[in-house]
């Protein structure tokens, strides 16, 4: 028992073996009660996960099981290693090592919360048939963790006592070498996030740029499709698309129109009129429109000019085709009972005969 106590009370580095031992039991139980806590919060979150609607608590259990074992243990060791005297070297190369692992970890957890936002992403995406938005979420998640590993890694290198200084340095010019490479492509990318995050149009919409037109079918990486009403596919880069100005006829809620009759001279007073009345009348029939102004508006070279302004509240090309050939055809019915006759292009030439 004595040649026992004379050996735990040995000394090593400033240390007897009992408080080596007492150091070890403290990281061991550190350590411990460190996973008993993680498993029993992790089993409380689940039911609390179950019962809410929330994202928040479905990451924060996420995390949670990514916690790892060597960052459990690392924070034992350093609360264990607190009660041992150590040399400032000793100090200093524990302390490098546990900020490590724990630099590490945190970059798990930030790779961790960086797929799960895509994964959630890919599903809403995945239930609104918004396929053509994933693509670019994958590639923006795929940049993200790249950062967040590179930050990593250079702090890690700064805490072994590396001067990044000049490895900062040569990444930052090397990084503006590639960029302007392959500065076109890194615009169109560019272009792409902000397509996908600003939303100006989506698939499935109809589109107007510049004189082209037609329903977006695909949005990339690079590139964005649109078949056009004659057939084929119009092919846009998404920089040349973000600089151009974008008609978006599917989000038109009211669409305006303006309608200009001309009506011959010989047209009385009183009938012309009674032709904004007419006008209004034949308008508010039909539905889906909401009728503005009617007037007499100018006399024309050849024409009493009327105009008639209303709004269709249904966004559907074609029941605007619809309506506006149905209220052109109950105006010809209508100018015909009233004996009103429409303009056409006249000319009246007077030719004087000189006298003999």
């Amino acid at each position: 028992m004595r040649q026992h106590m004379l050996e735990l009370s040995t000394t090593y580095q400033g240390n007897t073996l009992r408080e080596y031992a007492i150091a070890g039991a403290i990281a061991f139980a550190v350590t411990a009660v460190i996973a008993v806590m993680k498993r029993l919060f992790r089993r409380r979150l689940r039911k609390v996960v179950k019962e809410t609607e929330t994202r928040l608590d479905d990451l924060l259990l996420h995390l949670i099981g990514k916690t790892k074992l060597f960052a459990m243990v690392a924070v034992g060791v350093f609360v264990g290693a607190r009660s041992l005297r150590m040399t400032p070297g000793l100090y200093a190369l524990l302390h490098g090592l546990i900020v490590i692992f724990v630099l590490v970890q945190i970059g798990i957890w930030a790779n961790a919360a960086i797929g799960f936002s895509l994964e959630h992403y890919r599903r809403r995406k995945t239930e609104e048939e918004d396929l053509s938005s994933i693509g670019a979420a994958g590639l923006l998640a795929a940049v993200a963790k790249i950062i967040c590993w590179s930050v990593v890694l250079l702090l890690v290198l700064d805490n072994l006592g590396v001067n990044i200084t000049a490895l900062v340095a040569g990444l930052g010019i090397g990084g503006i070498a590639i960029a302007l490479a392959v500065q076109n492509t890194l615009k169109d990318l560019f272009a792409s996030v902000s397509i996908m995050l600003d939303k100006p149009f989506e698939v499935g919409d109809l589109i107007r740029v510049g004189p082209d037109e037609g329903t977006v079918e695909y949005i990339g990486i690079k590139t964005s499709r649109v078949r056009a009403p004659s057939g084929e596919e119009l092919v846009f880069s998404n920089s040349d698309l973000l600089n151009s100005r974008i008609r978006n006829f599917k989000r038109l809620k009211d669409r305006r129109a303006v309608l200009t009759i001309g009506t011959r001279y010989d047209t009385p007073p009183d009938k012309s009129g009674e032709i904004p009345d007419m006008l209004k009348s034949i308008i508010e029939d039909q539905d889906h429109t909401r009728f503005e102004r009617a007037f007499f508006t100018q006399i024309g070279q050849s024409a009493l000019m009327f105009e008639a302004i209303y709004y269709m509240t249904d966004d559907d090309y074609l029941v605007f085709l619809g309506t506006q050939q149905a209220i052109n055809i109950e105006i010809l019915r209508r100018f015909e009972q009233e004996g009103i006759s429409l303009a056409y292009p006249t000319q009246t030439v007077h030719v004087e005969q000189a006298a003999a």
